[in-house]
């Protein structure tokens, strides 16, 4: 899949996929017999092996965190990734997600859907940077490496903060006014502030490039779940 996903196939198929009222007829035949099953484990089989022959590991991974001194975190089934390290007398926390790629039309037209499709490139992360539970929060967003900050909050509680889903956030705490009406002196203070703490093109270049090194190894293990469950006697 994400070899194949910037391809102009995928669009028609996600414009496809959306249609209303698009439905298949089912047989009216045993269950056992309605599951494919060989079809549907050789689908997996196939659609694994390419992905994980066009899959390549981030091989300066090992490098970045020794140079920078960053700690990676992560779990094998969540989307979650966490980069974090000591400076000075703070703690810095780089909290990103994984993400898809972005599209490519090659020529095929998305009209109206172009601009949705695209949203896909970018990279959000969110940046705490604390002292005794306390501190600035920035959050970010970065196409090819250049960084957008949206918002610049300040917490008393950062543990607490972390712990409000985001739909509530706003309910329950100050976010700040958006970064881009803030006055250009604060503006450009605020972004040197966060590029001293760390976040230098090298750091978002890796954030970028681990979201979708994890995409693809989360789908793998999609793809292989599904296969394992449905080879279990039970199911078939």
């Amino acid at each position: 899949m994400f070899a194949r996903i910037s391809t102009k196939r995928l669009a028609k198929a996600i414009r496809s996929s959306i249609r209303p009222g698009r439905l298949y007829p089912i047989a009216h035949r045993p269950f056992s017999n309605l599951i494919d099953t060989n079809n549907l484990l050789e689908a997996f089989g196939k659609e694994f092996e390419f992905e994980r022959d066009n899959y390549e590991a981030v091989a300066e991974k090992a490098d970045f965190l020794r140079t920078k001194g960053f700690e990676f975190h992560e779990t094998n089934d969540g989307t979650n990734m966490i980069l974090s390290k000591q400076f000075e007398d703070k703690t810095m926390e780089i909290c990103f997600k994984s993400r898809l790629p972005g599209f490519e039309s090659e020529g095929y037209d998305l009209s109206d859907e172009e601009d949705d499709l695209n949203e896909a490139s970018y990279t959000d992360f969110t940046v705490y940077i604390s002292k005794d539970n306390k501190g600035i929060i920035y959050e970010c967003t970065c196409l090819n490496t250049e960084v957008s900050i949206t918002q610049v909050l300040f917490s008393n509680d950062i543990k607490s903060f972390k712990n409000i889903p985001t739909y509530h956030k706003e309910e329950e705490v100050y976010l700040g006014p958006d970064f881009v009406s803030l006055p250009e002196s604060i503006q450009k203070h605020m972004s040197n502030f966060l590029i001293n703490s760390g976040i230098d093109q090298e750091t978002v270049a890796f954030v970028e490039v681990m979201s979708l090194d994890k995409e693809q190894r989360l789908y793998m293990k999609w793809l292989t779940d599904l296969e394992r469950f449905v080879k279990s006697p039970k199911i078939i």
